[in-house]
């Protein structure tokens, strides 16, 4: 259940800051992936 909630939190931060869009993705995804 973590991966369509870490999608949609990736989303609205990727939409909220689209500067950071890439940057929060992938530091966003390597950590939550490592710690799942």
């Amino acid at each position: 259940d973590l991966t369509p909630l870490a999608s949609w939190v990736n989303v609205t931060s990727c939409d909220y800051l689209l500067r950071y869009c890439s940057k929060l993705t992938s530091v966003d995804l390597t950590p939550l992936a490592s710690w799942v």
